[in-house]
């Protein structure tokens, strides 16, 4: 099996919807922002983000569990202990969710006032509390097509949301629902999501009606042991995508929590490339560890390593550099105070882009206890760093604090990674490549000065210019091999481009 084309092919897939989603995304943020006053927008994202973090203990792993192990049934061909992965793991979350969100509904009044000091708020818990019952409808089909390794499936859920969501938004806001549109919005679409999964669903898995459902106590434990320090790991990175934001609810102003909620979507930007790889890598990894290739593994890692941190530092190095210019054309003149918490997160989005994968990898070969351990710890410290710095010092304190938990988060997984897959981190390459990424800001910096003409001109001319600096040296400290330019041919399908027997760099 060409491992390298289904890793590539399932990438590029990935990589490009997410990209269209997250433009919907902006879209949708960028709808609110000019559609809602800056507190109801703040109240909005606050609320949102409650339900985020109370997704944790609801999914209970599950959601990785069946990603997990639909390929270890799929390997030896037990397509009736597919189905019950896929059915249990569906039936653990619906029983949680619908209890959650029963009790947000029941209680959204008293959570309105002395969570959020606005009782305007409940209205946006009732609703939200209404998207929580539903999704595991949706979580059931977008990671059952993760576990068959149909990637394109899997990314287009997230696209066909966002388009969904976009459009009722608008709708919603041309009939004049004010607040409520993009909480109606989010119900609805949890609605509609099944319906269309559905078919796609049944083609991936035709087997589904035909093979018997067998849900034990016994796979139901299997399903909780794997899922369990999962969903630990995931209180983890819950607490650090979602904890500042609740922080800045409670000690700072409405408008601060806005202003973080377009920095922070914003930096993150830079990492929907390591998302897709981890989203590919983690059934694949678990495929590979499953037959024992470890050799092919540790290869697989070695470039990922390598060409992952390449790729991301110049979107990064972007986001650093034009932050005002970037909010101010996405959101608008009143949300530019977030640049320099936007920069500090974007600084971070290139050290979470290998530790993203360095996790999903551990939870691929079956290793989820370790990853759960360095994620609760990263989180542990996230949330006291937030309980210290955002009374004091805002949004800056809230973006110092996952900088460091970020950091925290890339040295224990590159250790167990080595431990494990035997694949270790090349440091020499990646202070090259950061050198690399000097030189890209040292052009756009003189270019900026030097030129005097429209800034969109400024723009594309110092960012072209500094992009094939940064090639010319990435070529030059040779951090590109010949071999390595085979393998991408030989990933998509050509003959090789250099000699085989050429070891040389380029």
């Amino acid at each position: 099996m060409n491992y390298a084309k289904k890793v590539l092919s399932g990438t590029v897939s990935v990589f490009v919807i997410s990209l269209l989603a997250a433009f919907l995304g902006y879209f949708v943020r960028l709808v609110l922002a000019r559609g809602l006053a800056k507190d109801d927008y703040g109240i909005f994202y606050a609320v949102f983000s409650l339900f985020s973090l109370l997704l944790m203990f609801t999914n209970f792993g599950q959601t990785l569990a069946i990603t997990k192990f639909i390929p270890d049934y799929l390997h030896k061909k037990d397509y009736s202990g597919v189905k019950s992965v896929i059915v249990t793991g569906f039936l653990i979350q619906f029983i949680f969710s619908t209890l959650i969100g029963f009790l947000t509904i029941i209680f959204s009044d008293q959570i309105a006032v002395h969570l959020f000091h606005a009782s305007s708020a409940s209205i946006v818990i009732k609703m939200l509390g209404g998207m929580f019952i539903l999704m595991p409808l949706e979580n059931v089909f977008m990671y059952s097509f993760q576990g068959f390794q149909k990637m394109l499936y899997y990314s287009g859920v997230v696209l066909v949301r966002m388009l969904i969501i976009s459009i009722l938004i608008l709708i919603f806001f041309w009939l004049g629902l004010g607040l409520e549109s993009p909480s109606l919005a989010y119900l609805v679409v949890y609605l509609i999501i099944p319906i269309v999964c559905f078919p796609f669903f049944i083609k991936t898995f035709p087997e589904f009606f035909k093979a018997k459902l067998a849900i034990s106590i016994k796979l139901v434990k299997k399903m909780l042991r794997f899922g369990i320090p999962v969903m630990i790991g995931a209180f983890g990175f819950v607490l650090m995508t979602y904890t500042d934001t609740i922080i800045l609810t409670y000690y700072r102003t409405m408008g601060e929590v806005a202003l973080y909620q377009v920095a922070s979507p914003t930096a993150r930007v830079a990492m929907y490339l390591s998302y897709a790889l981890a989203a590919v890598f983690l059934p694949l990894s678990a495929e590979l560890w499953a037959k024992g290739e470890k050799k092919k593994l540790k290869t697989a890692m070695d470039l990922l390593y390598r060409y992952s941190f390449m790729a991301v530092i110049p979107l990064a190095l972007m986001m650093i550099l034009f932050p005002e210019l970037i909010l101010k054309i996405l959101f608008g003149p009143q949300y530019t105070e977030a640049a320099l918490a936007m920069q500090i997160l974007s600084l971070g989005t290139i050290f979470y882009t290998i530790a993203h994968i360095n996790i999903n990898v551990l939870s691929g070969i079956g290793k989820p206890k370790e990853s759960t351990k360095i994620l609760l710890f990263a989180a542990i410290f996230n949330l006291i760093a937030n309980m210290i710095f955002i009374p004091y010092y805002g949004i800056l304190g809230a973006a110092l604090s996952t900088l460091a938990s970020w950091i925290i988060i890339l040295f224990f997984t590159l250790y167990h990674i080595r431990s494990y897959i035997q694949s270790s981190a090349p440091w020499k390459e990646w202070i090259l490549n950061i050198i690399a990424g000097a030189g890209f800001v040292l052009v756009v910096s003189l270019l900026k000065n030097l030129l005097v003409m429209n800034i969109w001109a400024e723009l594309i001319i110092s960012v072209g210019a500094a992009s094939v600096a940064y090639l010319l040296l990435i070529i030059l400290f040779r951090l590109i091999t010949k071999e390595d330019v085979n393998f991408f041919m030989y990933s998509i399908g050509q003959k090789p481009f250099f000699n085989k027997q050429g070891q040389d760099k380029v």
